[in-house]
């Protein structure tokens, strides 16, 4: 009884084991805890590409030529013609023409005639092949920590998940009607053994505050050559977005990221957004003057950290383009 109770603790440990860690789970914060621990474990595998010499048995065929002897019967004949009879005299021997005949016999005469063969058979030959394998690496271990600010209003809770894949550590949220979810970094310790400690502070805001400022399209209001007025969507804050304007003439192309240095709200939920080009050129300025033909504009949405929300990611910009 003794053993078979030794043999079921064994074997509960070996299952518990097994089914102790996860490379995903799931993180829910509602504000009653302002801090959340996690850990994570996976076995990180690796792919190596190797080239191997390897040999290879196909079937062939190729034209070969053959010779082999060809024979056949000649009758017998009587053959006249005119050759050379020589004597022999004190000065050497003495060939004179003389006319005569003779009779050969009937002969069997063979010669060698050669003719192409075409065989097939079996044959191997070394190339070389590429071949793909995983080969196991090392134990992945990630302990990770989040902390919390307060969630934004008509939001009782945020989830994501967190998982390690590869030895790389992502955070994922996947409601599509909570609130939009910012991570930021603020301690990473990793090794190159997949030893992961990260502290991250997880914030949270409306969707609509976060899709605001690129909810529209940028509207060309005027432009006079030096300041360029756009139309945006309404942005309470200049910090929140990015502008990235890409001027284009007949010879030159030339593409600037700045932050605008004045939004101004106006009455219809949008924004009015100036941009001095002679400021943000410098003296680059006077290579355009008078020379733009298109100006492409690309307003960004700015957090301070990583947007998580799946669907968000690519929902964060605006573009126009303005031809004069």
């Amino acid at each position: 009884k003794e053993v078979f109770m030794k043999n079921i603790v064994c074997i509960f440990l070996l299952f518990t084991s097994s089914i102790a860690f996860s490379a995903s789970e799931r993180v829910t914060f509602s504000g009653s805890r302002s801090s959340q621990q996690v850990g994570l474990e996976e076995d990180y595998f690796k792919d190596f590409t190797y080239t191997e010499r390897v040999p290879v048995t196909r079937n062939v065929c190729q034209d070969i030529p053959v010779t082999q002897n060809y024979c056949e019967w000649i009758p017998g004949q009587r053959i006249c013609q005119t050759r050379p009879i020589c004597h022999p005299t004190p000065y050497g021997p003495r060939c004179l023409p003389t006319y005569g005949c003779y009779d050969t016999p009937a002969r069997q005469v063979c010669r060698p005639v050669t003719t192409i063969q075409r065989r097939c058979g079996q044959s191997t030959a070394y190339e070389y092949v590429t071949r793909t394998e995983r080969r196991y690496m090392y134990r992945s271990i990630a302990n990770i920590e989040f902390s919390f600010a307060d969630l934004p209003e008509d939001y009782s809770t945020i989830e994501f998940d967190v998982s390690l894949e590869n030895d790389r550590i992502s955070l994922n949220a996947y409601d599509f009607r909570g609130p939009a979810i910012i991570s930021s970094m603020l301690e990473n310790d990793d090794d190159r053994r997949g030893n992961h400690y990260q502290r991250y502070y997880i914030s949270s805001m409306s969707r609509n505050d976060y899709l605001s400022p690129v909810s529209q399209i940028p509207v060309l209001r005027f432009f006079d050559g030096t300041t360029l007025s756009l139309s945006t969507g309404e942005t309470l804050d200049i910090s929140h977005i990015d502008v990235e304007l890409t001027l284009v003439s007949r010879r030159y192309r030339e593409s600037l990221t700045f932050n605008p240095k004045n939004v101004e709200l106006i009455n219809d939920g949008a924004s009015v957004l100036d941009i001095d080009l002679f400021r943000e050129l410098g003296r680059r300025f006077y290579r355009w003057q008078n020379n733009i033909r298109v100006i492409e504009v690309k307003i960004s949405r700015k957090v301070d950290g990583q947007i998580i929300n799946d669907e968000l990611k690519n929902s964060s910009f605006v573009t126009n383009r303005f031809y004069f």
